[in-house]
């Protein structure tokens, strides 16, 4: 079910690009048990989605103190999104594993 939840999310955004943004740029990160950057502040961020194209969870969160006890989990094949137009979050976002590496993927639209 959330696959199919996040496919329409992607879906509805190639289909309206306009009603989500003006430009949209994506990108894959390695995450490893070290906090990594997988994206930096975007002042005119509308909307991001990131997914764990990897096989273990991921944990994320807004800097570098994220562990895997205070972060967001994101299992193995989801996706989270944020997603606000006029309140977007703009910071930067991190990842880390609890052990080995994660194949991390992030689209962002911006107006």
């Amino acid at each position: 079910m959330k696959r199919i939840a996040f496919s329409l999310i992607i879906l509805t955004a190639l289909l309206w690009p306009g009603h989500y943004a003006h430009a949209q740029t994506y990108g894959a990160v390695t995450v490893t048990n070290s906090a990594t950057l997988v994206h930096a502040t975007t002042s005119a961020r509308r909307g991001f989605t990131l997914y764990n194209n990897g096989s273990v969870t991921i944990y994320c969160g807004f800097d570098t103190n994220i562990t895997s006890s205070n972060a967001i989990p994101v299992p193995a094949g989801v996706g989270y999104e944020w997603v606000g137009d006029q309140d977007a979050y703009r910071g930067l976002v991190y990842c880390i594993t609890a052990s080995s590496t994660a194949d991390v993927r992030w689209w962002e639209w911006t107006k």
